[in-house]
């Protein structure tokens, strides 16, 4: 049979849209009824799941902590591609002791791939790790020859001050339900999941014609998932923008920075 629903990476939607979806889905489950197609008990788990994940979604909104974090992590990801634009200047140097140096500190950058799409804890353990590297005894003389000291101490410090806020976060979410918002965000696409099967099982044993609200169900919820996939292509087309300006910017990103 072919497949009724399209495909949607629910996970990839961030919290905000993730929930939107599923509320979307979840009205038209409710405007069709969803015992007219086979799927009333798990409607109900999912009801449930749904309203779990809002109220979590709800309290990391009302974070003040959670603002601080998104700011702290766009400064520190400017300072991040700063030293990377500041190495890459060098690798076309007329002094071939720089264009050397150059060349083996962007192997350590390279090694850690694209930082930046990397979560808050991954981006900071990328961080901590490639200023350890470029401190080695092998590396540190490198540095010093670029003049990149300045560059690796405000790294450090956008990093350490992002770590700070992650924890004093971590600590007040300590105080709320245990549910963490990745368990809440995959129990909801399960159970979603458990009822797009459920109905694809009742149209192959009946047939689409079975009930009225079956091809109602199935095309309105393609209609969702088209737009939530469109969102999903506006964000990448985004963030590939954003990478193709960090890198073509570079020297616009070194004066900002000098000039604070």
């Amino acid at each position: 049979m072919e497949n009724l629903f399209e495909l949607i990476y629910y996970y990839r939607l961030r919290n905000e849209a993730h929930v939107e979806a599923h509320v979307d889905v979840q009205a038209l489950l409710k405007k069709i009824g969803p015992g007219t197609i086979g799927a009333k008990s798990i409607s109900d788990e999912y009801d449930v799941a749904l309203t779990s994940e809002i109220k979590l979604l709800d309290m990391i909104r009302k974070s003040e902590v959670t603002a601080l974090i998104e700011e702290q992590d766009a400064a520190r990801d400017s300072v991040y591609h700063g030293l990377v634009a500041a190495i890459a200047s060098y690798h076309h140097h007329f002094d071939a002791a720089k264009r050397e140096a150059a060349r083996r500190l962007q192997i350590v950058i390279d090694n850690y791939g694209n930082v930046s799409r990397k979560t808050y804890s991954e981006e900071s353990a990328a961080i901590d790790d490639i200023l350890r590297e470029f401190a080695t005894e092998g590396h540190a003389a490198l540095v010093a020859l670029l003049g990149l000291g300045e560059w690796i101490t405000r790294l450090a410090t956008a990093n350490a001050a992002l770590v700070a806020l992650v924890r004093e976060r971590d600590e007040e979410l300590s105080q709320r339900p245990a549910q963490r918002m990745k368990e809440a965000r995959e129990i909801v696409d399960k159970l979603l999941h458990s009822l797009l099967k459920r109905v694809e099982a009742v149209v192959l044993i009946n047939g689409i014609d079975f009930t009225p609200e079956l091809s109602l169900f199935i095309n309105e919820y393609n209609v969702i998932v088209r737009r939530y996939k469109q969102t999903l292509a506006t964000e990448k087309g985004r963030r590939e923008a954003s990478s193709s300006k960090d890198e073509g910017d570079g020297n616009e990103e070194n004066e900002e920075e000098n000039e604070e």
